[in-house]
């Protein structure tokens, strides 16, 4: 991070005290490089720690212009992260660090101010940052929900006491009677907000099971969630339709409503009222290729991305909780573990004793017959939702594939995975473009076949992305015999893999 300007005690000395200082840091940061900007922006933000000699209702006022500026620079590398295809490890950690920091020092500032009104001190400024007390509990629980997003795209885990500090947050803003007020984030802002709507919107993106997503898919979810916040019910009392429950005092993630919790006043219930109707509509309006032009959605998004997202939800967004499809049972054992596509078709192509031995080993805890759960240790980058693996039984023979469908980080150096198995019998195949001088494709590629994912005439292959094209038909040889395969449907596109189903004949 670029060198911070001095932090200084006294407010009278401080650049951005006076409004012409604090117009000209504006502009300084205005339309330059997005990393210049927030690197600065966060430079002010850290010059901020020691902030008790200020008028309390000036410093929150130049908290707000400098969370403003950061708005845009913020939304364009959080962008750069979500969607650029082939961003080294670095650049995603640099882009996560950046963003985190930004966040992190806003809730800071804001508990700060916050904190300064819950003295009951009096001082100057006080009554002018009361009469804002709706904004700056949405701001603070706006930019704490920003920063446990990053969290959820890096697939670490959410501090508890991340949570005590939202409910701390909100239950001031509705111990005033100002929890519904609405505002607006920011003379740029497109819509309004309220403190328990930013509450919500943390709340439910918690409960929608964040850790089977990809980072775009959570950022996706999260749209939706702002834009179907209406539809949930938010209450101090337990009803008949309540899905979960949080208490705001403590340092706890909300819960499902499996039995009523002990009585206390801080106890919160939400369930997701008619949303699920709402959900329905808009999946059938995406299937026909419409995009909801009310939701905030990236310009990017297509309906292949948003459908899979929608339909996670209507999953995990339901009364009654998703079932396993198979009965799990607890297991302690090791097995071999290799990441990607090309350690995959090492492997499965006969992976010699020294690619055995610089696999990966994690300790399988449970295990069914759609895939196990796994506690992997070591700082192991390349893992999230959708990552293609390959898994050797400590005592087995043969590896199985698979791919991680939940992901989550305990911390730096270990997390937990579940993995659903794709097939326990592949073979690696050479596929080409049938007539492949027509199609300008001479030169094969490798697929590998789940030879019992496959049923009837139907073969199902894993291959490199944009190996599949619904006009192009590949054909391979199995068992000595030439085979045609006919393009089916593209099933998955993953982590550097797409899955693809064919109609198989043999050639004439």
């Amino acid at each position: 991070m670029a060198e911070s300007p001095p932090v200084v005690t006294a407010a009278s000395d401080h650049p951005l005290a006076d409004p012409a200082g604090l117009r000209l840091a504006l502009t300084a940061v205005a339309g330059v490089n997005p990393f210049k900007a927030v690197d600065a922006l966060a430079g002010w933000l850290e010059s901020l720690a020691d902030s008790r000699s200020w008028r309390v209702d000036t410093l929150f006022g130049v908290l707000c212009a400098l969370e403003d500026a950061a708005r845009a620079p913020l939304a364009k590398l959080t962008r750069d992260y979500l969607w650029a295809p082939n961003l080294s490890r670095g650049e995603e950690r640099r882009l996560a660090s950046l963003n985190s920091d930004v966040w992190g020092l806003l809730v800071s500032r804001y508990e700060a101010c916050l904190l300064r009104l819950e003295s009951g001190h009096l001082e100057p400024g006080m009554g002018t940052l009361a009469a804002h007390l709706p904004v700056l509990v949405a701001r603070l629980l706006h930019a704490q929900g920003a920063l446990m997003r990053w969290s959820r795209y890096r697939y670490g885990p959410i501090a508890g006491d991340a949570w005590r500090r939202l409910g701390w947050a909100y239950g001031i803003a509705e111990r005033e009677g100002v929890a519904a007020r609405e505002v607006r984030l920011g003379p740029d802002a497109t819509g309004v907000t309220s403190p328990v709507a930013e509450y919500l919107r943390v709340l439910i993106l918690a409960t929608s099971a964040p850790d089977g997503l990809r980072p775009l898919e959570i950022d996706l979810a999260d749209r939706l969630v702002v834009h179907f916040l209406p539809h949930f019910h938010f209450s101090r009392e337990s009803g008949a339709d309540s899905v979960y429950w949080v208490d705001l005092a403590l340092p706890e993630p909300p819960t499902r409503l499996a039995q009523e919790p002990l009585p206390a006043g801080s106890l919160r219930f939400f369930s997701p009222g008619n949303v699920l109707a709402a959900v329905q509509a808009l999946i059938a309006q995406v299937e026909l290729g419409h995009l909801p032009a009310q939701c905030d959605l990236d310009g990017r998004v297509t309906s292949a991305l948003l459908l899979p997202v929608l339909q996670h939800l209507v999953v995990h967004w339901a009364p009654v909780p998703p079932l396993r499809g198979q009965q799990r049972h607890r297991v302690h054992a090791r097995m071999a573990a290799v990441v990607g596509w090309e350690s995959c078709c090492q492997v499965f192509s006969g992976a010699s004793e020294a690619q055995v031995d610089k696999a990966a080993s994690w300790v399988v805890e449970d295990i069914s017959l759609g895939g196990c759960g796994a506690s992997v240790v070591g700082r192991e980058e390349t893992l999230r939702v959708g990552t293609l693996v390959g898994l050797l039984p400590e005592e087995g023979s043969a590896w199985l594939l698979g791919v991680i469908r939940r992901y989550g980080r305990e911390s730096d150096t270990v997390a937990n995975v579940g993995v659903q198995t794709l097939s326990r019998h592949v073979q690696p195949v050479s596929l080409r473009a049938q007539g492949g001088e027509r199609y300008g494709v001479v030169v094969a590629a490798v697929g590998l076949w789940l030879r019992d994912a496959s049923r009837g005439n139907e073969a199902r292959f894993v291959m490199r992305p944009g190996t599949f094209a619904a006009d192009m038909p590949l054909e391979t040889v199995i068992q000595g015999a030439r085979v045609v395969l006919a393009p089916a449907a593209l099933e998955e596109s993953g982590s550097g893999y797409e899955i693809g189903r064919y109609r198989a004949h043999r050639a004439a």
